[in-house]
C-alpha cells in the first residue's frame, strides 16, 4: 500500500530498525565509537542500555554491520535468571545448551557456521 501510493523502493517500516538510515547524532557517534572499541579490543563483554525509543536497536544492528565476520550474541530480551541467560548467549553462539551443567557451558565452545 505505502510502496505504490507514496513511490517507495522498498517498505517504511520493519521489526528491525535499518543501520542505513541510522542519523549519527553525537551521543550516537559517541556511543558506537565505543562499541567497535570493546569489540576490537577483546573486553569480552558489554551492555548497552537505554530508554525506549533512543536507539539502541539500531546501533546494535549498524556494529553487527561492522563485523560480518565475527560470532556476535546479541540477546534481546534477558533471562530471567542468570542460568537462562547463558543458555541464551550459548543458543546465539550455537553451543548446545540443551544438555550439560552450567559451568561447563561457559566453557564450551561454539560449533561453526556453515
Amino acid at each position: 500500500m505505502y510502496l505504490d501510493y507514496f513511490g517507495l523502493k522498498e517498505k517504511p517500516f520493519s521489526l528491525s530498525p535499518d543501520p542505513r538510515y541510522l542519523y549519527y547524532s553525537r551521543s550516537h557517534k559517541e556511543a558506537l565509537a565505543q562499541m567497535i572499541y570493546a569489540a576490537t579490543q577483546d573486553t569480552g563483554f558489554m551492555v548497552l542500555t537505554g530508554e525506549v525509543g533512543t536507539g539502541k536497536t539500531i546501533l546494535i544492528n549498524a556494529l553487527i554491520k561492522q563485523f560480518p565476520n565475527c560470532s556476535i550474541a546479541n540477546i534481546v530480551h534477558s533471562a530471567s535468571n542468570p542460568e537462562g541467560l547463558i543458555r541464551n548467549i550459548c543458543k546465539e553462539f550455537r553451543v548446545d545448551a540443551a544438555t550439560g551443567p552450567l559451568d561447563q557451558l561457559v566453557l564450551a565452545h561454539p560449533v561453526p557456521r556453515r
